[in-house]
C-alpha cells in the first residue's frame, strides 16, 4: 500500500471527523479518501486482501446500500462501521483510533487533547447521534419516520443484509445480529411491532432527548472555553469529535449549517435564549471554518 486509505461516506456523522481532521491538519494527497456506499445503488470499488496484508481497489462491483456489511469489507473491518482507515501497518476500525492517527501522523499540528472523558461520552449510547435521526418521540413522529428518507435507508438496509446472510454464511454471527437489531427498526417503522415494543421505543426516545438536552444545557459548557476550541486557537482531538456530534443533533432538529444553526437547539432547551453561550460561541468557530463549509456547505448530516 502506498498510501493509507480512508474510508468514509458523506451522509455518515463519525466519518465526518476524520474529513473535518483531514483539513484543519494540512493533509493533501497523503491519504486516499474511498467512499463506501451506506444509502444509495451505485458501483463501487471494494478492497481485496493480498498475501502480504496489503490492500488494493479491485474493478467496481454494483451492489445496494450497506457497503459496509459486504463480506469484501468486512474482511477490513469486522465491524462493519465507518470511518475505516487502513494502513500498511494496520486497520483502524473506530473514530477514536483513525482521529488519533491522523493528529499523530499530520504535516501540520492539531490543537491538545483536553484529556478529558469527552470523546467517550459523545460516542456513548445516552447520547448517540445515530439515534437522534431514528428517534420518534410519538406514535405520530413514528409513522412520519417511517415515510421519510431514514425509513428508506432502514429497510434498504434489511434487504441487504437478508441477501448477504444468504451467501456469506462465514459471517453469520454479524448477519444474525444484526438482523435483528435493524428488524426491530423496520417493524416499528412499517407500524408491525407489538404495541410493548413501539411504547418501549417511544419511552426510550424521550429519554433520549432529555439526554442530549441536559448535556447541551449544562454538561457542555463545562468542556468549553469561553472563546476558542478545547484544542485552543486551532482544533484538537476533542473538537472533531464534538463538531460532528453537533452538527448531527442541529441537523436533526432542523438547523442550517450557517452561524445562526444552532439556534434549532433551543426547541429541546426551552425557548429562545436558552443555548448557552459558550456553546453559541463554539458553533460560530466551527461554522466559519474552511473545514466546515466543505463538508456542511449544503446541508448538516
Amino acid at each position: 500500500m502506498s498510501k493509507p486509505v480512508l474510508y468514509v461516506f458523506a451522509g455518515c456523522v463519525w466519518a465526518t471527523a476524520p474529513q473535518l481532521a483531514l483539513y484543519e491538519l494540512g493533509y493533501g494527497g497523503e491519504i486516499v479518501e474511498e467512499p463506501v456506499n451506506l444509502g444509495e445503488l451505485r458501483s463501487l470499488r471494494y478492497l481485496t486482501r493480498r498475501a502480504n496484508c496489503a490492500f488494493t481497489t479491485t474493478p467496481s462491483v454494483t451492489v445496494a446500500q450497506g457497503a459496509n456489511f459486504h463480506p469484501k469489507f468486512l474482511q477490513l473491518n469486522p465491524n462493519g462501521t465507518l470511518p475505516t482507515l487502513a494502513t500498511s501497518k494496520r486497520v483502524y476500525t473506530s473514530t477514536a483510533e483513525v482521529v488519533s492517527y491522523l493528529l499523530d501522523n499530520a504535516p501540520r499540528p492539531g490543537g491538545k487533547s483536553s484529556g478529558t472523558d469527552l470523546v467517550e461520552i459523545l460516542h456513548g449510547a445516552a447520547i448517540d447521534p445515530n439515534f437522534s435521526m431514528l428517534s420518534a418521540r410519538s406514535e405520530a413522529d413514528l409513522r412520519a419516520k417511517g415515510k421519510s428518507v431514514g425509513g428508506s435507508f432502514v429497510r434498504g438496509r434489511q434487504a441487504t443484509l437478508e441477501r448477504l446472510a444468504r451467501t456469506a454464511p462465514e459471517y453469520k454471527a454479524f448477519y444474525t445480529a444484526k438482523l435483528a437489531q435493524n428488524g426491530f427498526l423496520v417493524s416499528l417503522l412499517d407500524n408491525v411491532a407489538p404495541p410493548e415494543a413501539v411504547r418501549y421505543f417511544i419511552a426510550r426516545s424521550n429519554v433520549h432527548w432529555k439526554n442530549v438536552s441536559r448535556f447541551v444545557s449544562t454538561e457542555l459548557p463545562v468542556y468549553l472555553p469561553d472563546s476558542g476550541f478545547i484544542g485552543g486557537d486551532r482544533p484538537g482531538e476533542d473538537d472533531f469529535h464534538l463538531a460532528v456530534w453537533l452538527a448531527r443533533t442541529v441537523a436533526v432538529l432542523g438547523g442550517s449549517p450557517n452561524k445562526d444553526g444552532v439556534k434549532s437547539l433551543e426547541k429541546e432547551l426551552g425557548g429562545s435564549g436558552t443555548v448557552p453561550q459558550k456553546v453559541k460561541n463554539y458553533w460560530k468557530l466551527w461554522s466559519e471554518r474552511e473545514s466546515w463549509k466543505v463538508q456542511y456547505g449544503r446541508a448538516l448530516h
